[in-house]
C-alpha cells in the first residue's frame, strides 16, 4: 500500500508538472536547476514591490535591488541591521515556467552594501516560490527562516551563511494524497524551536538549540484521528529546566496556527510511559511532583482534559476509561 501511494505520488507530481507547461502556453522543456546553492556579489539597482504590502511587513526602508518580490518576501531586521529579501530576477527565470523566487538577498540597512546572495535550489518545480517564514526571525538564536515546497532554510544572519536544508520528519509513517501533499504551510518559531505545518502530513519541529547545526524533533505521542490527520504532542525543554507540554494545531480553512501550550507554566514531566500508549487518542502522563499528579490529554481535539479530584487520585487504566467516557 505504501509503495503504491509512493508511486501515485510521483505520477501526480509528474501530471502537475505538465499541467505547468500547458498552462504556460510553451511548449518548450522547462528547466528544473541545479540543486545546489550558489552565491553571487553581483551589484543590484531596482527594487519592484507589490501594491498588497502592508505596513507591518513592509517599511519604507528599502536598498535598490533589481527583481520582483512577493508580498512578504521582504523583511527589516532592525536588531543586525539588515534587510532581507527573496526575489525572482533574470537569474533564475525558467524558459517554460518565467519568474522563480529564490534569490536571497541580504543587505546593510544603514549603507544598503549587498553583505550576501544566494540563489536557493528548485524546491519540486522552478515556479514555487520560497518565502520568509511567517514568524521570520529568532533573536535568540540570529537564525531567519525560509520556507520552500517541502524543505526549510535558516540563514545565519550572525555568520552571513545559508544552513543546509532541513526537511520534516515524523513519528509515524506519512502517505501523499497528491501533487500538493507535503507542502510546507506555516513555519513559526517558539523559544528555540522551529515548529511548522505540512499539507496532509502534519505537524512537525525542528530544535534550533545549536544554530549552525538544526535538527528534527519527533513528538513524544502522535494520534492518527483520520487519514492525513495526526494529533501530535511535543515535550520541548524550556529554559528554566523544566517541560512544555505542545500540541499544535492548523487550521486549514482559517489558515490559522497555534503552537497550543498544555501547561501554564513548564515543569518536570515523567516520561517513562510505554511505547505502545504513545499512538492512542488519549494519554496520560503524571508530573514529577509530591503527588505525582496526572496530566490528561485527548489528541484528537487537540486538548487537554481536566480530571475531577476523586478520578486524578485514581491508577492511569481507570483514568483512561473515565476518558474514554466523556
Amino acid at each position: 500500500m505504501a509503495q503504491t501511494n509512493s508511486i501515485m505520488r510521483k505520477i501526480n507530481l509528474v501530471l502537475l508538472s505538465l499541467a505547468m507547461v500547458i498552462f504556460s502556453g510553451c511548449g518548450s522543456d522547462t528547466t528544473t536547476g541545479s540543486g545546489d546553492v550558489t552565491t553571487s556579489d553581483s551589484d543590484t539597482t531596482a527594487v519592484t514591490v507589490s501594491e498588497n504590502d502592508t505596513p507591518e511587513t513592509y517599511t519604507n526602508k528599502d536598498c535598490p535591488i533589481s527583481g520582483n518580490i512577493l508580498s512578504g518576501n521582504k523583511l527589516v531586521l532592525p536588531e543586525k541591521n539588515n534587510i532581507a529579501y527573496i526575489l525572482a530576477d533574470s537569474t533564475t527565470v525558467d524558459e517554460g515556467l518565467g519568474d522563480s523566487h529564490r534569490v536571497l538577498a541580504i543587505f546593510d540597512s544603514e549603507s544598503c552594501e549587498q553583505l550576501n546572495r544566494v540563489t536557493l535550489p528548485v524546491n519540486v518545480s522552478p515556479d514555487y516560490p520560497y518565502y520568509l517564514a511567517k514568524i521570520n526571525y529568532n533573536n535568540s538564536s540570529n537564525l531567519l527562516g525560509i520556507r520552500g515546497f517541502d524543505k526549510i532554510f535558516c540563514y545565519d544572519l550572525e555568520g552571513q551563511k545559508l544552513l543546509p536544508a532541513l526537511t520534516p520528519e515524523y513519528k509515524l509513517e506519512r502517505y501523499g494524497e497528491d501533487a500538493q501533499s507535503g507542502m510546507i504551510l506555516r513555519v513559526e518559531v517558539w523559544e528555540q524551536f522551529l515548529i511548522g505545518y505540512a499539507r496532509d502530513e502534519g505537524v512537525f519541529a525542528f530544535d534550533l538549540r545549536e544554530p549552525s547545526a538544526p535538527k528534527n524533533v519527533l513528538p513524544f505521542a502522535e494520534y492518527e484521528i483520520d487519514e492525513s490527520n495526526f494529533g501530535s504532542l511535543f515535550l520541548f525543554p524550556s529554559s528554566d529546566g523544566g517541560t512544555q507540554c505542545l500540541m499544535p494545531k492548523y487550521d486549514l480553512e482559517t489558515e490559522e496556527f497555534s503552537i497550543n501550550p498544555m501547561l501554564q507554566a513548564p515543569g518536570e514531566i515523567d516520561t517513562n510511559v510505554p511505547a505502545a500508549a504513545r499512538n492512542n487518542r488519549f494519554l496520560v502522563l503524571k508530573m514529577n511532583d509530591e503527588n505525582k499528579t496526572p496530566i490528561a490529554f485527548d489528541l484528537q481535539n487537540y486538548k487537554r482534559m481536566d480530571l475531577p479530584q476523586e478520578v486524578a487520585t485514581r491508577p492511569v487504566q481507570e483514568i483512561l476509561e473515565w476518558m474514554r467516557g466523556n
